[in-house]
């Protein structure tokens, strides 16, 4: 008798433990399910008006300062951060940078990645290397962000405007 119930027993300390692991990688799937919802309803509700406008280019642009401005409320009312990884990489001898925006559930830990890459013009005429790298880091941030949050440049796309008048 004593026998059976050791057996019952330790199946089922492995029913539990199983279903212990089973729910550990549940809840690990529902909130990444939940992050991905917060990411979406964020990506529908931010807008960033390209507010700057650029003379020499003809053409009307966003900040990264300006998505941040934006991103920020939302970011709390999720309950989640932003932060970012920058590193240079060198691509076929041209200096780029790399920057990661990080989104994290400050709940569950979880984290989710946009990727934006800039080059570093090391002799830009007018500018010191530090600023160089300064310009390229804040193009990088803002890609990353546009990347992770879905914000396109459909005004800027050649391919968006009507090129009729070109095809006749």
């Amino acid at each position: 008798m004593i026998d059976f119930l050791i057996k019952n027993l330790r199946s089922s300390k492995i029913i539990i433990n199983f279903t212990k692991q089973k729910n550990k990688l549940l809840n690990k799937k529902l909130n990444k399910t939940k992050q991905m919802q917060e990411l979406t309803k964020i990506q529908n509700l931010l807008k960033v008006n390209k507010n700057e406008y650029n003379s020499f280019g003809g053409f009307k642009y966003r900040t990264g300062e300006a998505i941040l401005h934006e991103l920020k409320p939302h970011l709390l009312t999720f309950n989640l951060s932003l932060y970012f990884n920058d590193k240079t990489i060198n691509i076929n001898d041209l200096i780029v940078i790399k920057s990661i925006a990080i989104l994290k559930n400050n709940e569950t830990l979880e984290k989710i990645y946009g990727i934006g890459y800039a080059g570093v013009e090391l002799h830009a005429k007018g500018m010191h290397v530090a600023q160089s790298f300064g310009s390229s880091t804040s193009y990088a941030r803002k890609y990353a962000l546009q990347g992770l949050f879905l914000l396109d440049d459909a005004n800027d796309d050649i391919d968006s405007k009507d090129n009729t008048k070109f095809n006749n």
